[in-house]
């Protein structure tokens, strides 16, 4: 699975850098290294931590949840 968050990055809007350094990345309250995938919070995106520091998101529409 995380190899799909990484190919799913190549289509990324780029959202936010916050105190990164050392290869890292920090994204809400946790801290990635440099290739690290991890859930964007929303229930259907993905985020990354590039070795630029920046932390980048696919931008996949939400479905809404059905009944």
């Amino acid at each position: 699975m995380a190899n799909l968050g990484i190919a799913l990055l190549g289509l990324v809007l780029g959202l936010a850098s916050v105190g990164c350094e050392d290869d890292t990345c920090e994204w809400g309250d946790k801290t990635y290294k440099e290739g690290d995938s991890f859930p964007a919070g929303d229930g259907c995106n993905i985020c990354g931590c590039g070795e630029d520091g920046q932390v980048s998101c696919t931008a996949i529409e939400c479905q809404p949840k059905g009944k």
